[in-house]
């Protein structure tokens, strides 16, 4: 893991902006919408234009503010770009240590080790602003820009089986991502699978539950909620299993189609390119 890094405060303050968001870091993003990070940051079917007006957007909404976590590039000396994630640290987890930004940490170099991880985590740490409020915070690498973005999948056919080659080999890893979605992912040229931007959501272990979840992202996000697609999905990702992972298809199957339904019934409409829901 390396250590935890009690210098990661110099690397933001290596960057022009990093004085001034280490001051006022809600104030900071209000004034430089456009080094915050939204779901659609890395898509390239958003034109600059519509990234600030998102960004725009997304700042002056009036729950902005009180967001349980927030993310920023920030362009550094030492290390180029880097993704920043931070949020508040209360008085007991001061008292324990920086505990979201510790797991953050540990799911990363875990994920990382299992060939899953986009990016390096550079360290983690805590500071206080000048109203004295604490906050906690997280740093990887920023993303090689030349990897496509998940949403890249959605202009394309992908197909069902594609998709439940992918979900199996997350899975045959023991990884559970708990908010599959094309903007969490990576598709680098040369990698064996798909790799993974957010892995706050992540955990580690399968359950018949968490398998039905992934495959009900999957065929909500990923396949334009194309319910007929389901029996191909879940077979082709059945076959796919190591034989430490055999489950139930009929039981999947039926557990998967129940939560889309509810799912499907409770958000407004399919499942399309702009549709965050």
């Amino acid at each position: 893991m390396g250590q935890e890094f009690s210098t990661t405060e110099t690397l933001i303050r290596t960057s022009a902006l990093g004085d001034a968001f280490l001051a006022a870091p809600l104030e900071f993003l209000k004034r430089h919408p456009e080094t915050l990070l939204v779901h659609r940051s890395r898509d390239d079917q958003l034109s600059p234009q519509e990234l600030r007006d998102l960004q725009e957007r997304t700042v002056s909404a009036p729950d902005f503010s009180v967001r349980k976590r927030f993310a920023l590039k920030l362009e550094t000396a030492s290390h180029g770009p880097i993704c920043l994630k931070f949020r508040s640290l209360s008085w007991t987890e001061g008292l324990l240590g920086p505990l979201h930004a510790r797991a953050e940490l540990r799911r990363h170099t875990e994920v990382k080790r299992r060939h899953f991880a986009a990016t390096e985590p550079l360290g983690i740490g805590t500071w206080r602003d000048n109203t004295r409020k604490r906050w906690q915070y997280f740093i990887q690498r920023w993303i090689d820009p030349s990897w496509a973005s998940g949403e890249s999948l959605l202009k394309e056919s992908l197909s069902a089986t594609k998709l439940a080659t992918e979900i199996a080999a997350l899975h045959n890893a023991g990884i559970f991502h708990g908010d599959l979605k094309p903007y969490h992912v990576a598709i680098p040229s040369d990698a064996a699978h798909w790799l993974y931007l957010d892995l706050d959501p992540v955990r580690f272990g399968l359950s018949q539950r968490r398998r039905a979840i992934n495959l009900y992202q999957g065929l909500r996000y990923f396949l334009a909620a194309e319910r007929s697609l389901a029996s191909t999905l879940i077979e082709h990702y059945v076959k796919q299993l190591d034989s430490k992972h055999t489950t139930s298809l009929s039981k999947l199957t039926h557990q998967t189609l129940k939560l889309f339904d509810q799912k499907m019934e409770t958000h407004s409409g399919p499942r399309f390119i702009n549709d965050r829901g």
